[in-house]
Parts: structure tokens; C-alpha cells; sequence
């Protein structure tokens, strides 16, 4: 059996036998839209594409946030953005009184283990995330691939999962960091896939190192980024190459834990908690803004009675993401519990989900989408941007100045749907200073 946290606690084993292990890979930094099974003109995902074709892809999928706290701790919950801002400082664990998927899960009988290699979804303290605070419910939390690639947390998590034989169904969550800048993945070839042979010598030094960190911090500065149309795309291309060394290491590790887990099926869950910017909208990195640059993130579930190769159009959010899985295991949750809402019977049947706004939220701007128009809002600072994503899906073209009608319509749907005081607003504020204080940002 996994190594628990501590000798004294104990687990359930009255679950029904009929429940399904669950595998939720969370991937750092990931755009849908840069991955092929969502259009991508590059083949860079073929191992995420499989997982599609053998389940669900929900088209219009969007984060909480563009940074991965408060992101990952609003999926691991399904509690908004808010509930985590105003914590002591360096502080971004998940507070004591709010619930998380992994408590949830070992309550019913589950054998809960994370890997992460991020800097902020950790157990012990980092340098970004100096109180941890991701463990509880995990009766394993390995976080000693801290920024490693990929292959540490397959190792970890596959040994891990050998020593379990029990037979009790597992969750487990995997963290990887592989796209997160710098973009610089294991060459395992010859040469990397995209980027461009020979660009190295011709490149300024952060661009050929991958690292977009300083230009970023030139543009909140307000000066020049530093970074000429070759250097973005050679980002882009290093970038792409990072996605492809990822989707390679999800195929392995999906195909050994299927393999190795009890024989009981498994839901597969991919996701992400953000996305990542190239001077689209004239900023870099992330934790910079609500553009789909930053928050359109992949969600595909396959496994056990789910369609093979369907797509969702409907709005889905990682809010939904436990509650959906605990549905899928068949475990009972009351709906006032999450802010998000289970997607289970959209999975199985197709059939359309009641309308609902779709929301994110970060450093004092707001967004929120209702299936054609995004309203970007900042109340402090009396900015509103308005886009037609059917129109204008790069968001392009502000069109607030000219339908005020549209985003006085969609600020007041915000405002009811999940109001936010002041003082949530300026704790958002206060903790991204102390991201850039950090120098995460």
C-alpha cells in the first residue's frame, strides 16, 4: 500500500468495488489551442489526441485564473478564485475549512496519492509557495521532482503506484511543469522537433536559453520587450517542442498506470491551469491577463462508459472538474458544496447544459463569457473590454465603446452571478505583488 502521511490515520475500504480509479494530469502552462487535438496545425499532441478519440473533448474550456494560484487551487476544490486571496503572506496553500478533492475521495475509500513538480502545488515549502499546504487528503504528496521534466513524475508516480496492491480504487494527481518557461525540453533525438535547426547562433541569449521571464518583466514596466518577430516565434517553436516532449510522457504514463492499477477501469482527466502569452495582446508568460491566451485551457475524460471521440460545446470551466469526477465514481456530493457543477450526464448523453456565465479572475480584472460575448472588467481602475469570440476569436476588436448595451448587460450578469467586494479585489492585488516581489512573476 502507499506510504501514509501518518501512521494513525486510517482509510475506508467499504468503497464499492464498482468505483473507478481516477487519474487526473494536471499539465503547467498548457494552451488548448496549441495542442493538435484542438486545431493546432502542428502535430504536437498525438498521445492527448488518442485520449481524445478514446473519450471526451470539451471545446470552450476555460481556467479560473491565468496563474497557477490560484488556479489549481479553485480546480482542486471547485471553489472560486476569491476564497484563496488574503492568506498570510507567501502563503497560497489550500485554508483550513475548504474541502479538496483528495479529502473528499479518501472519505469514500480511495487511496489518494499527488506528484507535482511545480513550485506552487507542493506539500513542502518552495520559494514561491513558502507554507506549502497541497497535501491534506493525499495520503502520499511526492513534490521532490520540483521543476523536473516529466519523466521524474512518471518514475515517481508509477513506483509508487506498484507498491499498491490492495485492490482499493486510486486517485491520483499529477502535476508536470514541461511547458512552463523556460522552454527548454530534454532533446531526446538528434534535434528538437520545431525549433528551427542552426536559430541558436543567430538568437540573443534569453531567447535561445527559452526564457521569456525578463522581456515579460520589461513589459510590466512599460518598457520594450526586447524581443523582435523572430525571437516570439523561436519562443513558440521551443515552446511546441515542450508540449510535444509532455504529450509523449502522458502516453507512457497513461498506458503503465492503466496497466498497473487495479482492475477496476480508470477515468483518465487531463487539464491544465493555464495557458501562456506571446506578445498576442502585448504581454508574455502568464499571470497577466484573462485573454484566451491565458485561460483557454484543455479538458478531455475518457474512460469507462464515456463516448469514444465526442466533443462539448458547452461551457465548461475547471470548477467543474471534481464535481464532475466524483460523479463519474459515483460519489455523492451535495451541489451547494462546489461552485462548479457536475458535467456528467453532458459526457454521457450530449444533451445541452442549462446556459450560465463563464467566469475567471486575477489582479483586479474580472472576465466573464456567455457563449459569444467576453466582458474583461477591472471596477478600480473603470476599464471594460468587450469581444465577440464568434467574430473575433483572437480578440481582437474591443467592441465595449460601441456596445455599451452588450457589456452593461454582461457586467451586471457578473456582478449577480458571483459578486466580488472590494476587499477581495484588493487582496488579488496584494497577491500579485507578492508574486513579483518573489520574482515568480
Amino acid at each position: 500500500m502507499l506510504t501514509c502521511s501518518s501512521s494513525s490515520e486510517k482509510v475506508r475500504n467499504d468503497a464499492p468495488r464498482a468505483r473507478p480509479n481516477i487519474l487526473l494530469i494536471v499539465v503547467d502552462t498548457l494552451r488548448a489551442d496549441h495542442l493538435s487535438a484542438y486545431g493546432y496545425a502542428r502535430p504536437t499532441s498525438p498521445a492527448i489526441d488518442a485520449l481524445a478519440a478514446r473519450g471526451v473533448r470539451f471545446d470552450r474550456h476555460r481556467a479560473q485564473a491565468p496563474c497557477t494560484f490560484p488556479s489549481m487551487n479553485s480546480l482542486l476544490t471547485s471553489r472560486p478564485v476569491e476564497t484563496f486571496f488574503g492568506q498570510s503572506q507567501g502563503d497560497m496553500s489550500i485554508p483550513a475549512g475548504v474541502t479538496s478533492v483528495a479529502e473528499l475521495l479518501r472519505g469514500e475509500g480511495y487511496i489518494t496519492a499527488a506528484f507535482s513538480a511545480s513550485p506552487i502545488v507542493r506539500k513542502n515549502p518552495s520559494q514561491f509557495n513558502q507554507a506549502g499546504g497541497f497535501q491534506r487528503g493525499f495520503q502520499l504528496f511526492d513534490d521532490e521532482c520540483l521543476w523536473k521534466d516529466a519523466r521524474c513524475v512518471n518514475d515517481r508516480a508509477l513506483a509508487a503506484l506498484a507498491r499498491h496492491r490492495t485492490g482499493e480504487p486510486v486517485f491520483f494527481l499529477l502535476h508536470y511543469i514541461d511547458p512552463h518557461g523556460p522552454y527548454q525540453a530534454p532533446v531526446l533525438g538528434r534535434r528538437k522537433r520545431f525549433a528551427r535547426h542552426g536559430a541558436r547562433r543567430e538568437l540573443p541569449p534569453e531567447v535561445r536559453a527559452g526564457e521569456s521571464h525578463a522581456a515579460a518583466a520589461r513589459l510590466d514596466r512599460g518598457e520594450p520587450a526586447g524581443v523582435d518577430a523572430a525571437g516570439i516565434a523561436h519562443w513558440v517553436d521551443l515552446y511546441d517542442d515542450e508540449i510535444a516532449f509532455e504529450d509523449a510522457r502522458i502516453g507512457e504514463l497513461v498506458e503503465a498506470f492503466e496497466r498497473g492499477a487495479p482492475a477496476r477501469g480508470t477515468v483518465v482527466a487531463l487539464a491544465a491551469d493555464h495557458g501562456e502569452s506571446f506578445l498576442e495582446h502585448g504581454t508574455l508568460a502568464h499571470c497577466r491577463s484573462l485573454y484566451d491566451t491565458e485561460i483557454r485551457t484543455p479538458w478531455i475524460v475518457a474512460g469507462p462508459g464515456i463516448p469514444q471521440g465526442a466533443v462539448r460545446d458547452a461551457l465548461s470551466e475547471n470548477l467543474d472538474i471534481v464535481p464532475t469526477l466524483l460523479d463519474l465514481a459515483g460519489v455523492a456530493v451535495a451541489e451547494s458544496a462546489f461552485a462548479g457543477r457536475s458535467l456528467a450526464a453532458l459526457i454521457g448523453s450530449g444533451e445541452a447544459a442549462p446556459a450560465r456565465l463563464q467566469t475567471s479572475a486575477f489582479a483586479g480584472w474580472r472576465a466573464a463569457f456567455d457563449g459569444r460575448h467576453k466582458l474583461m472588467v477591472n471596477e478600480t481602475a473603470g476599464e471594460l473590454r468587450l469581444f465577440d469570440l464568434v467574430q473575433d476569436p483572437g480578440e481582437r476588436a474591443d467592441l465595449a465603446p460601441a456596445e455599451r448595451r452588450t457589456a452593461a448587460a454582461l457586467r451586471r450578469a457578473l456582478a449577480e452571478q458571483s459578486p466580488t467586494p472590494e476587499s477581495a479585489l484588493e487582496a488579488a492585488r496584494e497577491t500579485e505583488r507578492q508574486l513579483r516581489a518573489l520574482g515568480y512573476l
